[in-house]
């Protein structure tokens, strides 16, 4: 009957999705592998090209050992890498040339040169936060000492204070050694939280530079 729509294909089972996900990954890990040792580049050096800090997740994606995490944005970076279609690397077609114009090799250098300018641009930054790192942990033992210093003399003056409570008033400018040893106290206390929330803040980036 003309116009009669087509009945739906019965649903895969369970057992049926997992097999079919299998094979797409695993393809797509064969291809990636074989893509990358035809452009002669290491597991190693496509892996931070691609985005990674190691080679351990590529090496989980050419192996298919993880097949609950392939992400699409890798496949895409790694089809402009290699310079190869997606489709070639989903498995869709035998041709692994990319179609389009002339520009579109152009097109890929220029993204596979900008892949490796940030790779760089990441590897100076972790430096620099490994650098900032060792000095507030000399900062950090410093206020450490200083905390220890301060408490030591304001426990000292406390003590010097209550065996001489009748006749400390009549001591010059012990009302403002009091105050400054309070003062110095309370400065510390501020900076303590800022120090921490700093610390905070630069793990989180040198953890996203690592990812």
């Amino acid at each position: 009957m003309a116009g009669r729509i087509k009945a739906a294909p019965p649903a895969l089972t369970l057992e049926e999705r997992r097999h079919e996900k299998f094979q797409l990954v695993k393809t797509i890990g064969e291809r990636m592998k074989a893509a990358r040792e035809l452009c002669n580049i290491s597991q190693l050096e496509a892996a931070r090209l691609l985005g990674y800090a190691n080679s351990s997740k590529l090496a989980k994606i050419e192996a298919a050992s993880d097949t609950n995490s392939v992400p699409l944005t890798t496949v895409i970076a790694a089809a402009k890498l290699y310079d190869v279609s997606t489709d070639y690397l989903f498995g869709m077609t035998d041709d692994w040339e990319p179609a389009g114009d002339p520009l579109a090799r152009d097109a890929t250098a220029i993204h596979r040169w900008m892949l490796s300018r940030r790779v760089e641009e990441s590897a100076k930054e972790l430096a620099l936060l490994n650098s900032l790192g060792k000095r507030l942990t000399v900062v950090e033992k410093a206020l450490v000492e200083l905390n220890n210093a301060v408490a030591g003399g304001v426990e000292a003056f406390l003590t010097f204070w209550s065996m001489n409570a009748d006749t400390f008033d009549d001591l010059p400018a012990g009302a403002k050694l009091l105050r400054s040893h309070e003062q110095a106290e309370t400065a510390l206390n501020q900076v303590k939280p800022l120090l921490n929330r700093f610390r905070a803040d630069f793990k989180v980036r040198a953890f996203t530079l690592k990812e």
